[in-house]
C-alpha cells in the first residue's frame, strides 16, 4: 500500500536526521538510539495506516446494517396491526403507529398525539 504524502515526509526527514548524527561523533549514540526510536514509532505508525481502509469498511458494512435493521424495526412498529404509543419519561406520548388512528376506543390517544405535535409547533 502506498504511504500517505505525510509519512513519506516524516520518513524522508528521519533519514536526513540520521545522515547528520552520523556526523556528529559526541552525541552520536544519543542521537543514533533516538533516531531508532523514531524508525520503530513510524513503522507502527505505518501499520496503522495500512489498517485504516479495512477498518473503515468494516465501519461502513456495520453502519449499513444497523441502518437497515432500524428501518426494518420503524416499518414493523408503523404497519403494526396493533396500536403503539412510545412514551417518555414522563409519559408523555412522543409516537404512536397508524393502528392508533383506526382504533375508536383509543380516541383518547389520538387527541393526546395531536397536542404533543401542537406542542412541537410552538
Amino acid at each position: 500500500m502506498a504511504q500517505s504524502p505525510q509519512l513519506t515526509a516524516v520518513y524522508q526527514r528521519a533519514r536526513v536526521l540520521q545522515q547528520r548524527a552520523r556526523k556528529l561523533p559526541a552525541q552520536q549514540a544519543i542521537l543514533s538510539q533516538a533516531l531508532q526510536e523514531l524508525q520503530a514509532v513510524l513503522e507502527e505508525l505505518q501499520a496503522s495506516e495500512e489498517s485504516l481502509p479495512e477498518q473503515n469498511e468494516a465501519l461502513v458494512s456495520t453502519r449499513q446494517a444497523v441502518e437497515a435493521e432500524r428501518q426494518r424495526y420503524q416499518e414493523l412498529f408503523a404497519f403494526a396491526p396493533d396500536g403503539y404509543l412510545v412514551t417518555d419519561a414522563n409519559d408523555r406520548i412522543q409516537e404512536a403507529n397508524a393502528a392508533i388512528a383506526l382504533d375508536p376506543s383509543l380516541k383518547w390517544a389520538i387527541e393526546a398525539r395531536d397536542e404533543v405535535l401542537k406542542q412541537m409547533k410552538h
